[in-house]
């Protein structure tokens, strides 16, 4: 089982690293879904088919090779007892506010997904209502590049007062799938 670490300070499991650790180069049809803040290492269930356990945090879909893969995530009692540091703040200064987007056109060590939840939760707290929000679901028709370069733009499609919201991602101007966020007060 993959020993997971908290993000700085946080007392989750941080949704770009479940990202990081699932999704490869070449992967198609990208879907992860958060059900509830994953606290303890979680086990990882590879299913056939989509199945009904009450104690599902999370889900990862994606195709590869032409082939659908299906996992679940449920907590184990296994604490995460490590961390390791991480400063979204870098990336703030490198983010564009507009209307009903934001967009970043930089050089950075960050991950394409950490790049991508930190715009959307810039944009969120700045534009929409500052609040604790939360990377909640992802869809993607195809893997995120890891080129050094991050030229992304996020524009809103839908926001559900205030609470949950579903965003567009944008790479060179081309759509490439949605972010989820929701809010916690």
């Amino acid at each position: 089982m993959k020993k997971f670490k908290f993000k700085s300070d946080r007392k989750y499991l941080h949704g770009t690293d479940i990202y990081n650790y699932f999704v490869k180069k070449k992967f198609k049809d990208i879907k992860i879904v958060f059900k509830k803040k994953i606290i303890y290492q979680p086990k990882i269930i590879n299913c056939t088919k989509e199945i009904n356990l009450k104690n599902k945090l999370c889900t990862i879909e994606y195709n590869y090779n032409k082939k659908n893969f299906l996992f679940a995530l449920i907590n184990s009692k296994k604490k995460i007892n490590q961390s390791y540091e991480y400063n979204e703040i870098e990336m703030y200064n490198f983010f564009k506010l507009y209307n009903n987007k934001a967009s970043c056109n930089f050089k950075s060590k960050f991950s394409s997904i950490e790049t991508l939840v930190a715009l959307n939760k810039f944009y969120h707290n700045k534009k929409i209502k500052l609040k604790n929000w939360y990377f909640s679901g992802l869809k993607l028709y195809n893997s995120l590049d890891e080129n050094i370069y991050k030229k992304y733009t996020i524009n809103l499609k839908k926001n559900i007062l205030n609470k949950f919201t579903i965003t567009n991602i944008y790479k060179n101007n081309k759509k490439i799938g949605e972010i989820n966020f929701i809010a916690h007060d």
